[in-house]
């Protein structure tokens, strides 16, 4: 955005490249201040605006113009906007290859690697799988494979004999076996009396089977930001858990360990909540394992950074080890039903 380039980042870069030159512009979602707690001060302009300005900028001075649109469903409105030749867009975790108004616009959905072309092709790979295509894709997967050695993410941590789905479809739309091992990891590291996973921080990809290792698991939840046990009282729990409910309606956003939720669907109200098999009790008060994320962004309201006790690191440590302990040999049917 315009604002933030003029002091700390170039608002375009040009790249002199064997095909020639190529100019590249970045733009970000808006909703960035209220979803990234170290950004809460960002001004960020309107991203449409911004791609059509610094496209234009461009085009004149580069072969190709290429723009990176981490704005999910705003990413189509930037690539029709721009006057670029190719926009790759972030932020949603949907696979998206189409072309608006005459710019190709492509995501790779929750991982992966996509080779496209100006001229309109494109081809999805899942990196970890072996190169079948030209000398590029074979680049591309090479190198992606260095970096995660040198990372320390190809260490196997487990084994999965049960094969675990982490498309989208699954993790949003219920009880999901990968929401029950993250909210055991939050309540297991913590010793808290609930661990809760805010489903939209799981990240969809291929199937977890077989070996599993450090970078497999930390995909599932790539962020840096830290585990805390919350001390919350049984009003505001039960309004926080109400807020992952309903936050969308075609999403499911609850996954907990040590409590049961009976959700009316109907009625938009729980029939029952349970805590350690007792019902959730609003005059009494409740320890609570999550993402820091929880507490100092607005996604649930009813839970507060005043409400901290403790802190744990960085959150996907704790999937990493509650995995090598077996964690990811959970199942469903028994934590959230929607009557």
């Amino acid at each position: 955005h315009d604002t933030l380039a003029e002091t700390a980042v170039d608002t375009t870069r040009l790249f002199e490249t064997a095909g020639g030159r190529v100019g590249v512009f970045g733009v970000t979602t808006a909703e960035l201040p209220s979803i990234t707690p170290a950004a809460a001060d960002v001004a960020v302009s309107d991203p449409v605006a911004t791609a059509r300005r610094a496209s234009t900028r461009l085009r004149d001075r580069a072969d190709y113009v290429v723009g990176l649109s981490h704005c999910g469903a705003v990413d189509e409105r930037v690539a029709a906007a721009a006057d670029a030749d190719l926009v790759l867009g972030g932020h949603r975790h949907d696979r998206h290859a189409d072309t608006h108004d005459g710019t190709l616009l492509v995501r790779t959905g929750g991982g992966g690697v996509v080779e496209a072309t100006v001229d309109g092709a494109y081809t999805f790979h899942d990196p970890a799988g072996s190169p079948s295509g030209g000398s590029g894709q074979t680049k591309v997967a090479e190198t992606y494979a260095r970096v995660q050695e040198r990372l320390g993410l190809t260490a196997v941590v487990a084994t999965v004999e049960r094969p675990i789905q982490r498309d989208a479809a699954t993790i949003t739309g219920g009880e999901s076996r990968l929401g029950n091992f993250a909210a055991d990891a939050y309540r297991r590291a913590t010793d808290a009396a609930l661990g809760l996973m805010h489903n939209g921080s799981l990240r969809a990809g291929p199937l977890l089977a077989g070996a599993v290792t450090t970078g497999d698991v930390i995909s599932l939840s790539p962020f840096g930001n830290r585990l805390v046990t919350l001390s919350v009282p049984g009003a505001r729990l039960r309004a926080g858990l109400r807020a992952l409910c309903t936050a969308r309606p075609d999403h499911w956003f609850l996954s907990v360990s040590g409590g049961r939720v009976v959700w009316d669907s109907t009625a938009e109200r729980f029939a029952s909540v349970t805590v350690d098999g007792d019902p959730l009790r609003d005059d009494r008060t409740y320890t609570v394992a999550t993402q820091e994320y929880l507490v100092d962004t607005d996604a649930v309201t009813a839970f507060r950074p005043d409400q901290v006790e403790s802190f744990h690191g960085c959150q996907y440590d704790h999937l990493t080890d509650h995995a090598r302990r077996g964690g990811l040999a959970v199942g469903v049917g028994d934590r959230i039903e929607r009557v």
